[in-house]
């Protein structure tokens, strides 16, 4: 876990109970912000802008369970990770657009 080394970060987390068990983790380390809310491209570069995410950074986790595609290129429309690790779905083809 990068947030045990001292490494800062946001967590970012919709559905209730899961944000519960997020919290429960990271409440240990103040370096670590959490956020509940819904992330889509529309949202995405906004809400790390409010959390104050500098535009370089180290490690980017990105698993929506939908249209992580489209986010990430929000994200690095402004923002430069140095790492991104992004969950896929092979079922789910890289035209389908699944948000309104």
């Amino acid at each position: 876990m990068l947030a045990v080394n001292g490494w800062s970060g946001l967590a970012i987390e919709y559905n209730s109970e899961d944000f519960a068990e997020l919290a429960e983790e990271y409440k240990d380390f103040s370096g670590v912000n959490l956020s509940r809310c819904m992330v889509t491209p529309d949202t995405v570069v906004p809400l790390l802008t409010s959390n104050r995410v500098p535009r370089e950074f180290g490690v980017l986790s990105l698993d929506i369970d939908s249209y992580d595609r489209d986010v990430l290129a929000q994200i690095l429309n402004s923002y430069r990770p140095s790492l991104i690790c992004v969950e896929i779905n092979e079922k789910i083809p890289p035209t389908a657009k699944v948000y309104s």
